[in-house]
């Protein structure tokens, strides 16, 4: 037995106990498929302890008594934390046998005792609002037997007690990776397919991170987790912040459907710089570059015909209004001319035993997919770094980058032995983890870094695992026409592909999903870009989108008058002083998504500053009365009307026009 009981955790041969508070979690040592015996008989040798944050990271190691396998343990965890993080880690002189789903990895299980198990996925791809959405089901447990879950999340919920078991790892429902079981009296985490390949060494094996928490019940436990992914799992807070983004894309999409112009034909540094000048007046923090600021994807060096001497004029006038330079770019693809592609032509992406051509990238050169479970993952973070160190960039865009893409053997992900299907499944599963390993080590190297990963499109890597390390960006412009069922012989002209491209409402009620996972998952983490162009009314309603947490701003800054860029620097001004009470805040939402009124409250318990936002479709006037507050405000910003209850709750009255929105601020 190994006592870490600073943090609550028991080691013991076959399992962990977790004690917090008067609540116990026990959760049962894997078992693995490999060629030296199925069944694996651990003996604990040591556990090694390390400081890890205001916690301890422990690696605890275990050797089968049998078959000579070792086993390490790696536990994150904090004394003052409902959650425990663990991963595994094989090696010794042993291989995997079988098929995954056939003779499946069992990760663990946990000892059932409850009375309700409740599902949660986060990956669920909505085709008519073309956006990914969490969906949480509850079970009474009689009717769960040998019933599979896809998750990540499970909670097992009782009278008095929750426990919450989950995977950071992704896909999109229904395909996935691991699944969960209820057998007999445990719940059971199971790889499915792709975990591993057979003949694969133990030593080359990845895990993902799984997380065990505790709870008194299941709402108490989403309002924890939610804490939990703020501040405590990511080793760097960064991505977490709430700056305020613009992103150069819907100028350049919409310079070609609007204009005539090319995708990159106002990517030009005297534009940039002017854009640049109103960005920062409406109070952006972070400046986007998007696709065509790069000279070949792959190397990723500046296009010195548009932005000369790599890009200096941009970077000193960031740098002059103390703004951050973020750049756009494919992680997956390098130009066919590129050092890249030239020099490693061994981890290019290929299907089929032919290399994945990918055609122009936005107008540039034709290149060709990169394997992520290659060796060229290490190029990639080398040269992340680089931008970072020698171009200033702090934040990366990664976009484009799909769950499947690649069945070459000799890479990480199979071998002759395995057969392509194989190959293709172990890619999948493995380059996610990947991305992850990619974005932790720029991101713990470079410390004002964030990494971006786009999911405007279904099929990507969608799940907790990227969001330990990173953000999503998760929404472009809402759905296709062809989502909509429209028919290709319906023409509207511009023949945007988009049905939401233009400013109004109804853009800003389609792009607002993140508050949908703010229950679980902070929007914060989900960005998503509002339109500060068009009528006031529209102005007012892409605003109040974004103080919910979609925190970015793009579109045609150049049409902008003088009154309307007053507007937005005065609501961002707002925003800025509450916006770490508002991304803290646990959400409380009254009405629909739609209707009249839809608010949202999102006043921080402990210092009582936040916002309130209304939307509405009926002209009329709102009443709306807040939680009680732990102390009086020193100002109420954006409502007619305001007072004090005896409760310490606040009373609103708000007057609406027809699709109007309003957000009041707490000071």
């Amino acid at each position: 037995m190994q006592d870490l009981s600073s943090c609550g955790v028991t080691l013991y041969n076959d399992r962990l106990e977790r004690m917090f508070g008067p609540r116990c979690v026990v959760w049962y040592w894997p078992q693995f498929p490999l060629a030296m015996g199925t069944v694996q008989h651990w003996m604990h040798v040591h556990t090694v302890q390390t400081p890890w944050q205001d916690g301890l990271e422990a690696d605890a190691l275990y050797q089968d008594q049998l078959n000579g396998a070792q086993l390490t343990v790696r536990l994150r965890v904090k004394p003052n934390s409902p959650f425990l993080r663990l991963r595994y880690r094989l090696t010794g002189e042993t291989a995997f046998m079988g098929t995954d789903g056939e003779n499946p990895i069992l990760y663990g299980s946990i000892r059932v005792s409850c009375q309700s198990v409740t599902e949660v996925q986060l990956s669920q791809f909505e085709r008519l609002l073309h956006s990914y959405l969490p969906s949480v089901e509850q079970y009474p447990r009689e009717t769960c037997a040998e019933k599979s879950f896809i998750g990540p999340i499970m909670l097992l919920s009782e009278a008095d007690a929750c426990v919450l078991l989950a995977y950071e790892h992704g896909a999109q429902v229904p395909d996935h990776f691991l699944t969960f079981r209820l057998a007999g009296d445990k719940l059971c985490l199971f790889s499915r397919k792709g975990n591993y390949v057979s003949g694969q060494k133990a030593i080359d094996y990845q895990a993902p991170w799984l997380q065990i928490g505790l709870a008194d019940t299941a709402g108490a436990m989403f309002r924890a987790y939610r804490r939990f992914m703020l501040c405590d799992i990511a080793e760097n807070p960064e991505s977490r912040k709430p700056y305020i983004f613009y992103n150069t894309w819907h100028f350049q999409e919409g310079g070609k459907y609007f204009q005539g112009n090319s995708v990159l034909g106002n990517l030009k540094e005297d534009y940039i710089l002017r854009d640049i000048d109103t960005a920062r007046r409406l109070g952006v923090e972070v400046y986007v570059l998007d696709t065509g600021w790069f000279q070949k994807t792959g190397d990723w060096e500046v296009n010195e015909a548009e932005f000369p001497n790599r890009m200096k004029a941009v970077r000193d006038r960031l740098q002059a209004y103390g703004m951050k330079l973020g750049l756009w770019l494919n992680p997956v693809v390098a130009a066919k001319t590129s050092a890249m592609y030239r020099e490693h032509p061994e981890y290019a992406m290929k299907r089929h035993g032919q290399v994945d051509d990918w055609g122009k990238i936005w107008e540039t050169e034709e290149s060709c997919g990169m394997c992520l479970a290659s060796g060229y993952s290490d190029l990639l973070i080398e040269r992340l770094i680089s931008l970072y160190e020698n171009l200033g960039v702090r934040y990366f865009k990664w976009d484009a980058v799909a769950q499947y893409g690649c069945d070459a053997p000799g890479h990480l992900h199979g071998s002759e032995n395995n057969s392509p299907e194989e190959r293709a499944d172990a890619y999948a599963y493995r380059m996610g983890l990947e991305m992850i390993r990619v974005a932790e080590a720029v991101t713990a190297r470079c410390p004002e870094a964030i990494v971006d990963f786009d999911i405007t499109e279904g099929g990507r890597f969608v799940g907790l695992g990227f969001l330990s390390v990173g953000k999503f960006f998760l929404m472009n412009n809402g759905p296709y026409f062809s989502d909509l069922d429209i028919p290709k012989s319906v023409r509207i002209q511009p023949d945007t592909i988009n049905a939401f491209f233009y400013p109004g409402p109804a853009r800003a009620q389609v792009c607002r999903q993140s508050a949908q996972f703010d229950f679980l998952i902070p929007s914060v983490l989900f960005l998503t870009h509002f339109l500060p162009h068009g009528s006031p009314l529209s102005q007012r309603n892409n605003m109040a989108a974004l103080v919910l947490g979609g925190n970015g701003v793009w579109g045609f800054l150049e049409e902008l008058t003088e009154a309307d860029i007053a507007r937005w620097h005065t609501l961002l001004n707002h925003y800025k002083a509450v916006r770490y009470d508002v991304t803290g805040a646990y959400p409380v939402r009254r009405g629909i998504q739609g209707g009249s009124p839809e608010i949202y409250e999102k006043i921080n318990s402990e210092s009582g500053r936040g916002c309130v936002v209304f939307f509405t479709h009926a002209k009329g006037t709102y009443e709306y009365v807040t939680s009680p507050l732990p102390r009086m405000p020193d100002a109420v910003y954006g409502c007619e009307q305001w007072r004090v209850l005896e409760s310490g709750a606040l009373r609103f009255v708000v007057s609406l026009d027809t699709d109007d929105a309003q957000v009041v601020f707490i000071t």
